[in-house]
């Protein structure tokens, strides 16, 4: 490894320890656990088991018979669907699936 990737790898080890650990409200936690069940059971288990379980999307792209990209397509919408849901909730509005 060059000594300037060595450098790169040094500097983001020293951020990654530099930065707080964010921990979540006890009334996020719950607009996250009642959006996560408006959700419909497929989009559940994909979630379940890319952070749960921690099977890779190159993995359960395999299992499912589909490309890694769709996978990673599909945790990106849930993401950004629970993302709204839950900043719905919060900011007390009611959350409309689009």
């Amino acid at each position: 490894m060059s000594p300037e990737m060595i450098a790169l790898v040094e500097q983001i080890q020293n951020l990654t320890e530099q930065e707080e650990v964010v921990w979540y409200s006890e009334e996020e936690k719950a607009a996250l656990r009642q959006c996560m069940e408006k959700l419909p059971e497929k989009s559940r288990n994909i979630l379940s088991l890319h952070y749960d379980v921690g099977v890779s999307s190159v993995e359960m792209a395999a299992q499912m018979q589909v490309k890694a990209d769709a996978v990673r397509r599909a945790l990106f919408r849930l993401r950004c669907q629970l993302r709204k849901c839950v900043e719905g909730s919060l900011a007390g509005g009611t959350y409309v699936e689009g």
